[in-house]
């Protein structure tokens, strides 16, 4: 058994290993899907406004524009933007525009996951008609693809989970397990060390992806005063339902952590690790795309997982303290056999909850192997079934009283949980496939048009 003990943190470390060199797609969200006048455009006369439309409703504070003439010099006179009711059409009205070509540079920002996003399209005002039209193709980018903003964001949902899983773990499994037994009291005190270090790396890590992903908008963010509260992360983001959900996950990861300061109530040091996920599952996808159902389903899909694979770095917390014991062996059977009952129910919670929420984000059943977020989805579903297979026989090995191999697979099961972490994250990070824009192939041969002058 301590041979077994000393394998897995080998695991958890090939683990983060693994994690570190996979893939980290971050893609930005609120794409342009149409404009007026359009991209590559000739219009007779200028028009009296700008207008953008895009996939999902933008902030329209930190949002910027500009109109540049072929001299490459910012044309003057604009309005303030302004958004429509839905948040997704932005307009600006234009200063009377002379004849020539523009392009028209913007940077937006996703008000459901906040990530920035900035493009360029061009048009051509031409009341003759005999300028040819523009042959520069509009192009956009995305300003939040930094995988350091990504890695921070794993790590913050990865210690959310650890933190709710091994309160319920202690509270579920291991006291009342324990209870009675000839165990000295401090080995059945509650892990408040860990809990703290769950929490203070769940709030740190979200700040430090906030702080990434709110780089792009330093400036907007110094021209409209910051947020005035020194702690509030989320303050560049305003008043988004991204930046609201933001701050309901700082405020419970950073009241768990005081809580497991004070000592006194496990049990509230759960509902803040409940609080602080909920505040992801308000800022994924699901809640902004479906609404409050989905994003309830959401979050109880991240409490199910937090209660299947969540509670493992509590289990080997508890490992560590009876190693030694002569009834160490029969002691962390008992456990196992207790919290195996929840994981079973906790399982297909999991599965349950995340075929719910799969319609909505595919948008239809070719994206699942057509699209990247497709991808990402089968990779889940793959090393959901692998740790589902292993905790099935961890199940019967603990029934059976095979400790010394079911301990093994649990490292083995922590390995593929903190990888299933990490496609969880690029899901929350990467655009859905259903709200991707049509994209049209142009030809690789057209038509050429000849202008010129006859006679």
């Amino acid at each position: 058994m301590r041979g077994a003990l000393r394998r897995w943190p080998a695991a958890l470390a090939g683990a983060i290993g693994l994690a570190l060199v996979g893939p980290m797609l971050v893609a930005g969200h609120a794409e342009l899907v149409s404009s007026f006048p359009g991209d590559g455009a000739s219009v007779p006369e200028a028009p009296p406004n700008l207008t953008m439309t895009f996939t999902e409703p933008i902030d329209p504070i930190t949002a910027f524009v500009e109109v540049v003439g072929e001299d490459r010099v910012a044309i003057p006179g604009f309005g303030s933007l302004t958004v429509d009711q839905a948040g997704t059409t932005a307009s600006v009205p234009l200063s009377t525009l002379p004849p020539s070509l523009y392009t028209v540079h913007y940077r937006v920002t996703s008000a459901n996951d906040g990530h920035v996003l900035e493009g360029s399209w061009s048009f051509l005002v031409d009341p003759t008609g005999t300028r040819p039209p523009p042959g520069i193709a509009g192009a956009s980018s995305s300003l939040s693809s930094d995988p350091a903003a990504a890695l921070a964001r794993w790590l913050a949902l990865l210690a959310g989970l650890a933190l709710l899983g091994t309160v319920i773990f202690w509270v579920a499994s291991a006291r009342p397990a324990l209870t009675g037994l000839s165990i000295a009291a401090p080995m059945l005190t509650v892990p408040w060390i860990t809990l703290a270090a769950c929490s203070a790396l769940a709030f740190a890590a979200l700040a430090v992806h906030l702080i990434l992903a709110a780089a792009p908008l330093a400036t907007a963010a110094a021209s409209s005063g910051g947020g005035g509260f020194p702690l509030d992360f989320a303050a560049p983001f305003g008043s988004t339902r991204f930046a609201m959900a933001m701050r309901v996950s700082l405020v419970g990861s950073g009241a768990a952590f005081l809580l497991t300061l004070s000592r006194r109530s496990v049990l509230a040091v759960g509902l803040s690790a409940a609080l602080f996920l909920g505040g992801l599952a308000l800022a994924g996808h699901p809640a902004s795309s479906g609404g409050a159902l989905f994003g309830i389903a959401d979050w109880l899909h991240l409490v199910a997982v937090a209660t299947w694979l969540g509670t493992l770095p509590g289990f080997f917390v508890l490992v560590g303290r009876l190693r030694g014991r002569d009834a160490a062996r029969t002691e962390i059977g008992d456990v196992l056999r207790r919290h195996s009952r929840l994981a079973m129910v906790a399982a297909p919670v999991v599965a349950l909850t995340g075929v719910a929420n799969s319609p909505l984000l595919l948008g239809s059943s070719r994206a699942l192997v057509a699209s990247d977020y497709g991808n990402l989805l089968i990779a889940k579903a793959l090393l959901f079934s692998l740790a589902l297979a292993i905790g099935s026989a961890n199940f019967f090995l603990v029934r059976a009283g095979s400790l010394r191999r079911s301990l093994p697979l649990i490292g083995a099961e922590l390995l593929i949980g903190v990888s299933a972490v990490l496609v969880a994250s690029g899901l929350a990070t990467a655009q859905p496939a259903a709200n991707r824009p049509s994209v049209l192939v142009r030809p690789a041969v057209g038509a050429t048009q000849l202008f010129g002058a006859a006679g």
